[in-house]
């Protein structure tokens, strides 16, 4: 088990509704200010962490799965893919994939995909930025896509190491 990089350990989060003030002001029909406590997080500025549970830990993988050797796969996802600052390992399992993610610090997220042709569809549990999923294109040795950070897209190219 490992610390959650979302609560750093605590269990509890930044209520996102109120932006961890406890209220809401909404400004009325007749132009006056209501303020009322805040209905998602009740007014306590922090809600459970969805990533972890509100326990404060996450499952790591074991030392066997983080250094499990590469391997030249015929399958055309199968292996590492490499951006700046990140990359993404597949493994086929059945009609899906296991997915491993890391950077410069080592292992950071996991999650699963899935191939429709040339359309890669990944479901990451990140120890940073919780659950996302992410559409890609695989095209030879490289997948590319889009992926949204706090609303904004960003180019992904990964290439195949």
């Amino acid at each position: 088990m490992g610390v959650c990089g979302s609560c750093w350990g605590s269990g509890r989060i930044q209520c996102s509704s109120c932006s961890g003030r406890g209220y809401i002001s909404r400004l009325t029909f007749d132009g006056e200010m209501d303020t009322s406590p805040c209905a998602v997080c009740g007014g306590r500025r922090e809600v459970r962490c969805s990533f972890c549970g509100g326990s404060g830990q996450v499952q790591t993988p074991s030392t066997e799965q983080r250094s499990r050797p590469r391997r030249r796969s015929s399958d055309p996802l199968e292996g590492r893919w490499s951006m700046a600052g990140g990359w993404y390992e597949f493994y086929r399992e059945g009609d899906e994939y296991r997915v491993v993610a890391g950077g410069p610090t080592g292992f950071t997220d996991e999650g699963s995909a899935t191939r429709d042709g040339n359309l890669v569809r990944l479901h990451i549990r990140s120890t940073f930025l919780g659950n996302y999923t992410l559409e890609l294109q695989l095209s030879g040795n490289t997948l590319q896509g889009t992926i949204n950070v706090m609303g904004m897209p960003v180019p992904a190219v990964f290439q195949r190491e």
